[in-house]
């Protein structure tokens, strides 16, 4: 199982929590609307943004997947 952790950037720079979500292995998809993980706030997420892959191993890495480069 996976915490993530989402957090919302103040206009003076700082970071605060939002929301946290255990996630069981599997695939979720991110975006502003009708997604698995609903991110708000943000008018640079698009409706269907990016997938992410919650491995079943231990210890693997998680994968995201459509998300344009920051």
């Amino acid at each position: 199982m996976w915490l993530l952790k989402v957090t919302v950037r103040k206009s003076d720079g700082t970071d605060h929590p939002a929301y946290s979500l255990y996630l069981q292995p599997g695939t979720y998809t991110l975006g502003r609307k009708g997604t698995d993980i609903v991110l708000y706030g943000d008018d640079s997420i698009s409706r269907s943004h990016a997938q992410l892959t919650v491995p079943s191993e231990d210890g693997a890495a998680l994968h995201l997947a459509g998300a344009p480069a920051m």
